[in-house]
């Protein structure tokens, strides 16, 4: 659910957003005498109408993996006995899920078989976000022209006379 609320917003608003609705709608376990807002089951999710700061879309797309959830389709079990192109597919199919998305809850939640694996799945997020921040062009790339500072502008083959 935080990567679909975190989409396309701020990741202060995106932790606002989350900790509004913890104290809002969440369960509150005891740890060691101490009380603890957690996220709201999907049952208690799917009784929210609005949530503050999300968008009707995104809304709509919760109550879909809160579903998904119920059914047992976001099963750690399930889609970690599935292959990874499987998997990713039938994440794919969630309101919400786009490949990147889906690509990182498989990740996160059923955990990366190798290390290898996560390096291949986040080495293309890596080298984007590297070259972003040095402003050297992607391998295989080309750098878009009269992005970097204004075009001059013609100047015209006569100067015009300045009137006193």
């Amino acid at each position: 659910m935080s990567f679909v609320i975190g989409q396309r917003i701020a990741m202060r608003q995106s932790a606002r957003i989350k900790e509004r609705l913890r104290e809002a709608a969440g369960d509150r376990p005891t740890v060691e005498g101490q009380p603890y807002a957690s996220f709201p089951r999907p049952e208690r999710l799917l009784e929210l109408r609005e949530i503050a700061g999300v968008s009707a879309q995104k809304v709509t797309w919760l109550h879909g993996i809160a579903r998904a959830a119920l059914d047992g389709r976001l099963g750690t079990e399930r889609l970690r006995s599935m292959s990874r192109d499987a998997a990713e597919e039938a994440l794919r199919a969630l309101p919400g899920f786009g490949p990147w998305t889906a690509e990182a809850i498989r990740l996160r939640g059923c955990g990366a078989r190798t290390i290898a694996e996560a390096w291949r799945a986040h080495s293309r997020a890596l080298t984007t976000g590297s070259v972003r921040c040095s402003g050297r062009t992607a391998p295989g790339t080309r750098r878009r022209r009269g992005t970097a500072r204004p075009r001059p502008r013609p100047r015209s083959g006569r100067r015009r006379a300045i009137r006193r």
